[in-house]
């Protein structure tokens, strides 16, 4: 083999080492959901989902760019591609036919809030209880909270007892207007908006569970390689096995 020959050989595998050496920059959409996913009164990016999946990033030696958006839109593009990762994600067939969904890293719960001084006049046993009543609940857009309750929301008798909001804040801003009687969330969640606007005795939790599942990452088949998702998974899988992933949710107060 000539010299020249070696030459570029040599060059050629510096320059695929440089490429490869490259972290990738998965693109990762948010929204205000505390403690999960929210900016402090710094503008810095917090929560619970950002500390776990920032850490799976670096033990996965990839990169991660942040970009603010209401969650429909990025249950669609993430379903397009055009965004990478979503955070806080239940499982369901559907999403799963155009995105992986990585091994669980928390559990959650969706409740009913009420105003506290309406507990005691809110009679309901179950979700299909709310056909037959006055009530008016708000609900989150693109949110899922269960196969029962989408397969009630099928229903016109049962659907038009819900308001949708994009967050929380449009929730509790329709409650304190009388627009709605309650709105579902997770505890969790209410817990840290209760703290942040000093708002703890406000609310009441209906005895009530509307929903609970093991939480996922969200990884779009469109934009994401195979081998990209379980090299993330991996990482994910090692933070719990070696006990990371509970320091940081006992950190947050979060299951």
């Amino acid at each position: 083999m000539s010299r020249i020959m070696v030459k570029m050989l040599f060059l050629s595998a510096l320059v695929l080492g440089a490429f490869y050496g490259q972290a990738r920059t998965l693109s990762v959409g948010w929204e205000i959901w505390y403690p999960y996913q929210y900016r402090n009164k710094a503008q810095q990016l917090l929560g619970a989902d950002l500390e776990i999946l920032n850490a799976v990033a670096e033990r996965a030696g990839l990169k991660l760019r942040y970009s603010e958006m209401p969650w429909r839109r990025l249950m669609n593009y993430v379903k397009t591609g055009e965004m990478d990762v979503a955070m806080g994600v239940s499982y369901n067939d559907e999403r799963a036919k155009t995105a992986y969904f990585s091994a669980p890293y928390r559990r959650e719960v969706i409740r009913l809030f009420l105003k506290k001084d309406q507990l005691a006049k809110f009679k309901l046993d179950s979700l299909a209880d709310i056909t037959g009543s006055d009530y008016m609940i708000g609900i989150e857009g693109g949110y899922y909270y269960g196969e029962a309750f989408a397969g009630l929301m099928q229903r016109p008798e049962f659907n038009a007892h819900f308001r949708e909001a994009v967050d929380i804040e449009g929730n509790v801003l329709m409650l304190v207007k009388g627009q709605i009687d309650g709105f579902l969330v997770d505890p969790n969640t209410m817990q840290a908006f209760r703290k942040r606007y000093a708002m703890e005795e406000e609310f009441v939790m209906h005895p009530m569970v509307i929903y609970q599942s093991d939480i996922h990452f969200l990884l779009s088949k469109n934009s994401v390689s195979a081998d990209e998702f379980a090299r993330f998974n991996r990482a994910l899988i090692q933070l719990r096995d070696n006990g990371s992933l509970a320091q940081i949710l006992k950190f947050w107060s979060v299951n």
